[in-house]
């Protein structure tokens, strides 16, 4: 049985993380610890270098940098939950969200918890070899869905990932999604989900909380136009 070690950053988020821990003990060995990454740096370090757990879970609100720090500290995958302390998670979620390429973290909704069970076992059941980019084509010759198609075939290449490029989702392999501000397919356990914006759009504040709007509707998601780190994610999960 696989060991999810469980984070937070303040016991004032025992309202969240109770949920958490009831849901991810009906799959996994659950360790829980409330360390600040500001307040206690030291412990957390220490607590990470044990290395008894597979994945960890870690939340946080207002400067939500826990799940990046644990990040920073393990190669073991990081999901991050945000809370909703002020501007309904808004810093928090962008906090944990717009990590740099190379320090991946799932982002993902306090409530939507039981998708890591449904992610993982999609990961272990599909084609590992290959992955299906999703893209719609009505944005797919935009010249910042091309950069970013580039920079992930390339991150893929010298991973040894072959990338196959759809419209649709694919049910033989694991799904990575260009969504842009339009994009309407459904929200899947079997994919990993990565905000597309144009220039401009990465320009305007407002798209912050559109951002937080879709990531409230569900799935696990990555940073803006950052597909590369959900793919290292994946590559992580993989033990690679």
């Amino acid at each position: 049985m696989k060991r999810a070690l469980v984070l937070f950053g303040s016991v004032s988020d025992q309202y969240i993380y109770d949920d958490i821990i009831s849901e991810l003990k009906k799959e996994y060995l659950v360790d829980f610890q409330v360390i600040s990454a500001h307040r206690n740096p030291e412990d957390l370090k220490d607590r990470l270098d044990r290395d008894d757990f597979d994945f960890i879970i870690a939340g946080a609100g207002l400067a939500a940098h826990l799940p990046g720090v644990c990040a920073s500290l393990t190669k073991r995958p990081v999901f991050g939950v945000y809370v909703p302390a002020n501007f309904s998670g808004l810093d928090s979620l962008l906090s944990i969200l717009q990590m740099p390429f190379g320090v991946p973290v799932a982002t993902l909704n306090p409530n939507n918890i039981d998708i890591v069970a449904k992610v993982l076992k999609a990961i272990d059941s599909r084609d590992k070899k290959s992955i299906n980019i999703v893209v719609g084509k009505e944005v797919r010759e935009y010249e910042s869905t091309q950069s970013e198609l580039k920079r992930l075939s390339q991150f893929g290449e010298e991973n040894g990932v072959s990338l196959n490029i759809n419209e649709n989702f694919s049910d033989v392999e694991f799904n990575i999604v260009l969504a842009h501000h339009d994009f309407k397919k459904e929200m899947r356990e079997d994919a990993f989900y990565i905000p597309l914006l144009n220039a401009s759009e990465k320009k305007s504040p407002s798209y912050g909380l559109k951002i937080l709007e879709r990531v409230d509707n569900g799935a696990i998601w990555f940073g803006v136009n950052n597909s590369r780190n959900a793919l290292k994610f994946y590559l992580n999960l993989r033990g690679e």
